[in-house]
């Protein structure tokens, strides 16, 4: 095989079905083959049905080629195009249908390389696709860097997580984490995460592996494939939630606007149930959802599918009205009165009818808040001011008239630094997470689930101490962040908190603890 020949490169499948072993049902290093040895040739795979273009694709086992020197599977064609349709199949025995189940491999680009490199797990049909990595040269719009491009799908074959990297020169390492009781899928580029907790696109059992390739100069190569129960050396199952720590007293769990129909109906729909799936294995007691449920306010509709989508949490909900909620819509569908409160373990949350646009709070509505108050300081309470528009407008979006309360609010700002109101909770910005404390209050305004700039579709965790509150943030398809974090991933890729925190330095990233006013 020529390795100067312009070579465009093909797709290979490889089906899974050997009764799993006991660690790795296949490891494959290509050491056994003979040179030369073509694989479409063993009985275990087929190759290559439905390609429409000239000539043969060949997958040839060559010496030496392998990433220490060893053999590797030398993939190539005489044609330059794409390969996510086609390629090689092996099938095994059984299938995964349940558990853990790990895959890895290597591969090394041709030396121009082009379409783009797949790993699909796919079932048994091989058309349903559990979930996708993909890669591809890339360069962006108006400059003449050159990037490579990766994405992983969630809960559709066709919804992507972007992610660019450096331009990929040779070995890479693909490995794959796919959950099938749980129903997500974690991926990463060599050590770099791709997706911690993306859901799967397809029903059924893990049955296909594809693999594709497209590039001109010179094959490809793939080596080490392995698929199996056990983690490769160096990868651990990732952490998605936050352990609690000793004398937990309970959690909560809050989230910014889900208004369906803002970031795409549909998909609005799947993150707002993620969220609610995420929220239950966090076992927390109860979820606020801080307004904008909806996206068109007389669109009746979408208020039934939000409270049909309520179903999906285990624990209580309780919603706060937004400026998208028609007020006689929300009493019907949500809760009979806009203000109300209940008390839970020694908190009093206080709902608020706080929807922006200058139109204020009335005073009868300022004299039942300060009851709420008074009553939760007599007992003691913490006090969580739960409201769509946050009082605090001395930062970047809250100047703006849209986004300010309107008269009635400085008397509120007023009554919360009297009784010391510990978290002031919000929605509205459709940011990233901001923070800033205040006299005696903590704001936090929260991403939400639908369309958000500059920060994470997500929800915030709220663990509850005898003398603290330790809160996180929790991207949908990510673990939880870490105090070490140094990127977040918006729906725009990878964003580095240093340049998100010189535009919005109230941004917030990584664990926040709160002392308690009132400690147990």
């Amino acid at each position: 095989m020529s390795r100067s020949s312009p070579i465009p490169i093909l797709a290979l499948c490889l089906s899974q079905g050997v009764t799993p072993a006991k660690a790795n049902d296949l490891a494959i290093d290509f050491e056994s083959f003979t040179d030369g040895q073509a694989i479409v040739d063993e009985k275990s795979w087929t190759g290559f049905r439905g390609f429409r273009g000239n000539g043969k694709p060949t997958a040839i086992v060559a010496t030496g080629e392998g990433k220490a020197g060893s053999k590797a599977v030398a993939v190539s064609h005489t044609e330059k195009y794409r390969t996510d349709a086609w390629g090689l199949r092996y099938h095994l025995a059984e299938h995964y249908s349940n558990g853990v189940v790990w895959v890895q491999c290597r591969f090394k680009p041709a030396k121009e390389w082009a379409g783009s490199f797949v790993l699909d797990a796919r079932t048994s049909d091989t058309r349903g696709i559990l979930t996708r990595i993909a890669g591809e040269p890339y360069q962006r719009k108006g400059t003449e860097e050159m990037k490579s491009r990766w994405h992983n799908t969630w809960a559709r074959s066709f919804w992507r997580l972007y992610s660019l990297k450096e331009p990929v020169t040779g070995w890479q390492t693909i490995t794959l984490r796919i959950d099938l009781d749980e129903r997500f899928a974690a991926s990463w580029l060599n050590d770099d995460v791709l997706g911690e907790e993306a859901p799967l696109s397809a029903e059924g059992a893990f049955a296909v592996l594809h693999l594709g390739f497209g590039g001109v100069g010179t094959p490809a190569f793939l080596d080490d494939l392995a698929i199996g129960r056990s983690a490769p050396e160096g990868f651990h199952a990732p952490r998605l939630l936050p352990e609690p720590e000793q004398g937990l007293l309970f959690r909560f769990a809050a989230i910014g606007d889900p208004q369906l129909g803002f970031g795409g109906y549909q998909t609005d729909q799947v993150r707002y149930r993620l969220a609610a799936r995420q929220i239950n294995r966090s076992e927390s007691a109860l979820t606020l959802v801080l307004g904008d449920m909806v996206h068109t306010n007389r669109d009746e509709q979408a208020y039934r599918d939000l409270v049909k989508l309520e179903q999906s949490f285990d624990k209580p909900v309780h919603y706060v009205r937004g400026n998208h909620e028609d007020l006689d819509l929300f009493k019907k569908h949500f809760h009979p009165e806009s203000n109300y409160s209940f008390v839970h373990n020694g908190f009093r949350f206080v709902v608020i009818d706080a929807i922006g646009k200058q139109l204020g709070l009335a005073e009868k509505q300022l004299e039942w808040i300060e009851r709420e108050f008074k009553q939760a300081n007599g007992n003691r309470e913490e006090i969580v001011l739960s409201l769509h528009v946050s009082p605090w407008e001395d930062n970047e979006k809250g100047r703006g008239n849209y986004n300010k309360i309107g008269p009635g609010r400085d008397e509120l700002r007023a009554l919360m630094k009297k009784y010391r109101v510990l978290l002031s909770l919000s929605g509205h910005y459709h940011r990233g997470l901001w923070h800033q404390r205040e006299d005696e209050t903590h704001y936090l305004v929260l991403p939400g689930t639908a369309l958000v700039s500059a920060g994470a579709h997500g929800w915030c965790l709220f663990d509850i101490y005898a003398d603290r509150v330790v809160m996180y943030q929790k991207p949908l398809f990510f673990g939880f962040e870490k105090a070490n974090a140094k990127r977040i991933h918006s729906p725009r890729g990878w964003l580095k908190y240093p340049d998100l925190e010189k535009k919005y330095p109230y941004v917030q990233r990584g664990p926040l603890t709160m002392n308690r006013h009132f400690p147990d």
